[in-house]
Parts: C-alpha cells; structure tokens; sequence
C-alpha cells in the first residue's frame, strides 16, 4: 500500500448504490482503505447524515429508486457544501453532468467501474477537500492578522496625534518634547505599514472572492 492509502485509511466513506451486490463489490473494494457505511438507498442515508455522522467522502449511484443521486446531493449542500461527491452512473448525459457540476459533484464515473480509478478518483477528491479546507483556514488567519495590525496602527496613529499637538503647543521646539519626535517618527514608519496593511487586506479579498468561486465550481 502506498503512503498516500495509508494516511486515507480512517477516512469514513458513505457508499450508496440500490444494487446490493455491486455495493457489496464496492465496499470489499475499498475497505482496506477506507472506513465505509454502505447504503442501499440514499433516504437512508441522508437520514444518517442528518443526525451527525457526516462521512468524509460520498460515493453515489445515480439513478436509484425514491431519492435519486442528483436529488441526494442536493439535500447534503443544503447541510455541508464541503463533503466530495463522486457519482456513479450507468448512462451520463449532458444534462446530468451540467446539474451535477452545478452541485459540486466531483466527478461522474460510468459503469462498469473500474477499481482502481474510482480509488485514485477518491483521493483526488478528498485531496482536493483538503486543500480547500486549508485555503480557508489560511484566508481567516490572515484576516484576522490585517485586522490586528489595523488596530495596532490605529493606536499609533492617536499617540502620532498627542505628539503632533505637542510640538504645535511648544512651537516645534524638538527639545522641549523629544518623546514626541520619538512619537513623529514611529507614526511615519507606521504608514508605511498601514499602507502595506491595505495592500494585503486588498489582496486578501481577492483571493477570498477567488476562492468563493472555486467552492461553487468545485
């Protein structure tokens, strides 16, 4: 087993297809890699994700009695946009593939299905989660970074005020108040920095907007 494998193998899996012997391949498929919950109609298991246990991955068939796997997937965004998606179909059309998409679904595989590409599809899928997990973590921790340092500025800016007020006070005698020069430089150095604080701020919207886009299409 590769180390990619070894470090998905707790990964919990929600594995659904209506027939149960092709289920029952599929989940003898991935069980040494995967921890998986089978699931012979997707009602089920929408049922089991709605009261907590959200798996870390869905591999769904697409046509199935009662709630379909398009269907399906469009009550698991109504709780978690985050969860990859991989649907597994007998015969996909264009208008299929276009909903599917429009809901996030990673990727449509026809049957007969081939073990190891739905294996390799899987951890691109989930990998693909993770890095999007990191992004966003990444984007709130800069955010709360520019936040931070505009507060810090913020608090300069009102001492680069006092010692303004008292060289105008003293007649801009640097001798009569050199904490106040001492003041007048600081605050310069600061604009310096809010400006670069902005900058950032201003990239890091950017990149937020990006990345709002890429959780639609992903």
């Amino acid at each position: 087993m590769s180390d990619e494998s070894i470090a998905l193998e707790k990964l919990h899996v929600f594995l659904i297809d209506d027939d149960k012997d092709l289920n029952e391949y599929l989940e003898s498929m991935m069980e040494e890699e995967f921890r998986v919950t089978p699931f012979l109609d997707g009602q089920t298991a929408f049922n089991q994700l709605n009261i907590g246990d959200v798996p870390d991955i869905i591999v769904s068939d697409f046509k199935m009695p009662g709630l379909s796997g398009i269907d399906f997937v469009d009550q698991v965004r109504s709780i978690d946009l985050g969860i990859p998606v991989i649907l597994v179909t007998g015969a996909a059309d264009k208008d299929m593939a276009i909903k599917a998409l429009s809901l996030g679904v990673f990727a449509i595989l026809e049957k007969p299905i081939e073990g190891e590409e739905l294996l390799q599809m899987m951890r691109r899928a989930l990998s693909r989660s993770r890095a999007m997990q990191l992004s966003e973590t990444l984007l709130q921790e800069f955010g709360n970074f520019t936040t931070q340092m505009q507060n810090l500025v913020g608090a300069y800016e009102l001492r680069f005020i006092e010692a303004e007020n008292k060289l105008f006070k003293h007649g801009l005698n640097p001798q009569l108040d050199k904490k106040a020069i001492e003041y007048i430089k600081v605050a310069k150095e600061n604009r310096i920095l809010e400006k670069t604080i902005r900058t950032t701020k201003k990239l890091i919207d950017e990149m937020t907007k990006e990345y709002e886009n890429l959780k639609k299409i992903s």
